[in-house]
């Protein structure tokens, strides 16, 4: 099921990319820490999800969320996953 799951989320997360490309925002939703739950991870696909679907909303909320710019990186590290449940 994490497998999934961390499956799904880097496809968004490349989703948000290209969506903050397309949007000139130059910046996407990005995880603060390494997540440590399963509901940490719905938490940051609700981000980006939201992200893509209203790049506007998440401009406005930046500074609450956050984020990087898109030259420093372009992937999720796989780290990022290692605290969940296998």
């Amino acid at each position: 099921m994490n497998s999934i799951l961390i499956d799904h989320t880097h496809k968004l997360f490349k989703a948000a990319i290209l969506t903050a490309r397309r949007t000139n925002l130059k910046t996407v939703p990005y995880p603060k820490n390494n997540f440590k739950n399963n509901k940490e991870v719905k938490n940051y696909l609700d981000n980006l999800t939201n992200f893509i679907s209203n790049p506007e909303l998440f401009y406005l909320n930046k500074n609450k969320i956050y984020n990087i710019k898109l030259q420093n990186r372009l992937s999720l590290p796989r780290n990022v996953f290692n605290s969940l449940d296998n």
